[in-house]
């Protein structure tokens, strides 16, 4: 159980709360020049992007994910696949603060890896 939430609380719930909250505090993410073809910030705010791997990144690793890959560059390749096709869709969510839309899709994200 992640630290600090209900216990009763699903993880995907506090977790999409917990995005929908960094995202809205205020941006700290910048974006620079493209080092390669992935055009991950040119179409998406670079906090919903980076918010949302870390978020993800808690998810998998309160399964103990992490330590089934053994290289720590592999693993942030998995959930970088796994969350770029959503990110539209979870920018929608968070502006519409649709918590349990969020959720879904974190627990959707969860059950493919």
């Amino acid at each position: 159980q992640l630290a600090g939430s209900d216990p009763r609380e699903l993880e995907t719930d506090f977790l999409a709360r917990t995005l929908l909250a960094l995202v809205e505090t205020a941006p700290v993410a910048r974006v620079g020049k493209s080092r390669g073809s992935l055009r991950l910030f040119e179409d998406i705010e670079p906090n919903v992007a980076d918010y949302a791997i870390a978020c993800v990144t808690l998810l998998f690793a309160e399964e103990g994910k992490p330590i089934a890959i053994h290289n720590e560059d592999e693993f942030f390749a998995i959930v970088g696949a796994l969350i770029l096709p959503r990110l539209k869709d979870l920018s929608t969510l968070i502006a519409r603060r649709d918590v349990a839309g969020l959720s879904k899709q974190l627990s959707d994200i969860k059950a493919m890896y």
